[in-house]
């Protein structure tokens, strides 16, 4: 019985992440040499979270991270080093997005 209830909620938790979408962007705007602004808007406001290294697989990296609720998503990235590939992801609520 416990088990049953454990994966009912582990469901019930996974559906409600899978749920948010993204349904414009992201897109890079206003480039600088050493900065960038990243936009994206989802179907439900959330806060805004940013990963973004120069190593493709992440072992290290920077996050920006916005309290704000809100569906329409802006960040400005700033301190990246000129000349230097950068990956990013981004997130809301305190999980990534896929």
């Amino acid at each position: 019985m416990k088990k049953s209830y454990i994966l009912t909620i582990t469901l019930l938790i996974s559906f409600s992440l899978i749920s948010q979408n993204i349904i414009r962007g992201p897109y890079l705007q206003k480039g600088m040499e050493t900065g960038v602004t990243i936009k994206w808007r989802t179907d439900v406001s959330d806060t805004s979270i940013i990963e973004y290294s120069p190593d493709v697989n992440f072992t290290t990296f920077s996050t920006y991270s916005d309290s704000s609720s809100t569906s329409d998503h802006e960040a400005q990235i700033t301190g990246l080093t000129p000349g230097t590939v950068y990956y990013y992801r981004i997130g809301n609520g305190g999980s990534l997005l896929p």
